[in-house]
């Protein structure tokens, strides 16, 4: 098995997914919703090495300690949707670790400035980044994003309060990157 969407399933129970850990060596990517806890996620970066993309929706396990299991153990991880999982600059100094991401989905979470330029500075690969609804967003942390992240194409800062015409300033001076806002 390489693919499994458990995302319409409700709550997943933690030992669903502990199964799939153990039993899915194979598997690049895994959705789910709720259930998702800190123990299960270390035992997927463990029973599941080969993850490429990683989906969670609504969940309290993705901490720190598991952020960090998954930048050490998940060399091909390329895609992470983390969204409304309560992410905060903690857990987004963690997924700064993780180098290899391309796509990254922080749907609101509370950023800083600080947490931001770590993300720059540590995903050179970076491609698109959705932070719906985040909090914290500042035209100076996505000038900085846009300046340090050559491969960056997309960023949707929708419904993070900034305002129209530093939006405008973003797109005239980063016209190779697309802000949806």
């Amino acid at each position: 098995l390489e693919e499994l969407d458990l995302s319409g399933n409700g709550s997943v129970m933690p030992a669903v997914l502990t199964a799939v850990a153990h039993n899915c060596p194979s598997m690049k990517s895994l959705t789910c919703n709720s259930g998702v806890t800190e123990r299960v996620l270390l035992a997927l970066v463990k029973g599941c090495p080969r993850l490429e993309s990683l989906d969670i929706y609504r969940a309290d396990g993705v901490t720190p300690a598991a952020l960090r299991a998954m930048a050490d153990g998940l060399p091909k991880l390329n895609r992470l949707s983390v969204c409304y999982c309560g992410i905060a600059p903690p857990e987004i100094l963690e997924i700064a670790r993780i180098t290899t991401l391309q796509t990254l989905f922080l749907m609101e979470a509370t950023v800083t400035e600080a947490s931001l330029l770590a993300l720059a500075e540590g995903l050179p690969e970076l491609r698109k980044l959705i932070m719906y609804e985040s909090v914290g967003v500042t035209e100076a942390s996505i000038r900085v994003l846009a300046q340090r992240c050559k491969s960056l194409i997309y960023v949707d800062i929708d419904e993070c309060g900034l305002r129209d015409e530093d939006v405008a300033a973003l797109r005239r001076d980063f016209p190779q990157v697309r802000f949806y806002h």
